[in-house]
C-alpha cells in the first residue's frame, strides 16, 4: 500500500464518519487518527447484528447462530434476559449514585468557592 494511497483511505473514512456522525464539527485542528479509529470502530460495530431471539449482538459473518443463546433452551434463555435486565437495572442505579455523588461535590465546591 502506498503512502497516497493510505491518505485516501484515511480521508474516505473521515468523510464516512463524518456523514455519519454529523453532530461532530470537523475542524483542522482535531486529531484525524482519533476520527479514523472512531471510524474503524464504527465500521466494526456496523457489521454486528442483534439476535432475534435474545436482543444481544453478534457477527453473522464470524459466527453462524448466536454464540449468547443457541446453546439455551427456552428457559435459560429468559434466565439469561432476566440477568441482562439485573445487569442494566445495577448499571443504571450505578450512574444515577454518580450523578448524586458529583452533584455533591459541585455544590460543595461551590459553596466553598462563594464562602
Amino acid at each position: 500500500m502506498t503512502y497516497n494511497h493510505a491518505i485516501q483511505q484515511k480521508q474516505l473514512l473521515t468523510r464516512l464518519l463524518c456523514r455519519r456522525l454529523s453532530f461532530i464539527k470537523v475542524t483542522s485542528d482535531m486529531n484525524i487518527g482519533g476520527i479514523v479509529a472512531r471510524a474503524a470502530l464504527l465500521k466494526e460495530q456496523m457489521k454486528k447484528r442483534p439476535c432475534k431471539r435474545c436482543g444481544l449482538l453478534y457477527d453473522p459473518t464470524k459466527e453462524k447462530r448466536c454464540p449468547h443463546c443457541d446453546h439455551l433452551d427456552q428457559k435459560g434463555l429468559e434466565a439469561l434476559i432476566e440477568k441482562r435486565k439485573r445487569e442494566h437495572r445495577g448499571n443504571k442505579q450505578l450512574g444515577k449514585v454518580f450523578f448524586f455523588v458529583a452533584l455533591v461535590i459541585f455544590m460543595l465546591m461551590l459553596i466553598l468557592w462563594l464562602a
